[in-house]
């Protein structure tokens, strides 16, 4: 794949961004918790923008009724209508893309629809904000 050049336009200027990689998951991971802006896709049904929250990273999946969590979802977030986006971080050069990843997110979704209550998803993204510093009043989840 071939990068193409980012360019910021300024009213006198024009800069370009050079593309970086990353030392580890972990690091893109933490980025991509404060700035969920990155995940852009597009806007809601009915022309808001989408906006992103996290509940939390590595949350926890469970597998079973009475098991607790055995895997752990890279970030999960919500948007305004509390539909939530799962999102699992790998580096490029990991072979498993092509094979896993898929699989893998099935399975979270599947096991999170089935096991996160409403009140333990509510109770995490408190918890979260609590963490962050981030005050409820100013996350767009707080209606629910």
């Amino acid at each position: 794949m071939t990068l193409q050049p980012v360019f910021v336009v300024g009213d006198e200027d024009v800069h370009t961004l050079e593309a970086v990689g990353f030392d580890s998951e972990e690091e893109f991971q933490r980025l991509l918790a404060r700035h969920p802006r990155v995940l852009d896709f597009g806007s809601l049904a009915d022309g808001r923008p989408l906006r992103l929250s996290l509940v939390a990273r590595e949350m926890g999946v469970a597998t079973g009724e009475h098991t607790g969590p055995t895997l752990a979802l890279d970030h999960l977030f919500v948007d305004e209508d509390a539909v939530p986006t799962l999102v699992e971080v790998k580096r490029a050069g990991d072979t498993r893309i092509r094979r896993e990843v898929v699989g893998q997110m099935l399975d979270y979704a599947a096991n999170g629809a089935r096991y996160w209550p409403a009140a333990l998803l509510r109770k995490t993204f408190e918890d979260t904000c609590a963490t962050d510093g981030v005050s409820l009043a100013r996350t767009p989840w707080t209606r629910y």
